[in-house]
């Protein structure tokens, strides 16, 4: 028969591996969710098309989560808007074009000259264009500098950098300016 000195030890060492495995398991979660939050974020943060300042608590949430939103947002500048997103505006393009020809064809043309209807109509039957979807990906790629700006730490302002001083990106060396003006170094 074991000692009670024996059982006492093993209870002991039974209770600290439970606890392990549940203070483990409570980190994975929290894991989990921060991952899932930032995930969030930074998809709110992308699709909205604000100038810096006007979403503060947005804002302070970016900078919250700079070090692990960071990397997402270098990755979305260079990458541009993944298919499946580029995709979904094109449907919504359409969907917005059928909806003004059902407006112009219920009479609700606002004041619309006859040629800016006519104007209308041709655009209905053309495929949503490049320029739609350009502005769309320049819109998403900006944001990303502009989160940038906002998280402002030396990473952010050494991207930011680089992308002004890059000659294939010039036409956002104003965005990543602007976003490094915002990009004030941290204390």
């Amino acid at each position: 028969m074991p000692a009670a000195h024996d059982v006492d030890m093993g209870r002991s060492k039974l209770i600290v591996a439970i606890a392990l495995i549940v203070i483990a398991v409570l980190a994975a979660y929290r894991e989990f969710r921060a991952r899932r939050y930032t995930e969030a974020l930074l998809n709110e943060w992308l699709s909205r098309n604000c100038a810096i300042g006007e979403r503060g608590a947005l804002e302070r949430e970016l900078q919250r989560y700079g070090s692990r939103l960071e990397p997402r947002l270098e990755q979305a500048f260079v990458n541009g808007p993944p298919a499946d997103l580029r995709t979904q505006w094109l449907r919504i393009e359409q969907r917005e074009q059928k909806e003004v020809v059902a407006a112009i064809d219920a009479g609700r043309t606002h004041g619309l000259s006859a040629d800016a209807i006519a104007k209308l109509r041709i655009r209905s039957l053309v495929a949503p264009s490049d320029a739609v979807l350009n502005d769309r990906v320049e819109a998403y790629r900006s944001a990303a500098l502009a989160g940038l700006g906002v998280i402002g730490d030396a990473r952010a302002r050494e991207f930011l950098r680089k992308v002004q001083s890059d000659p294939d990106q010039r036409g956002y060396s104003d965005a990543a300016e602007h976003s490094l003006g915002r990009a004030a170094p941290r204390k």
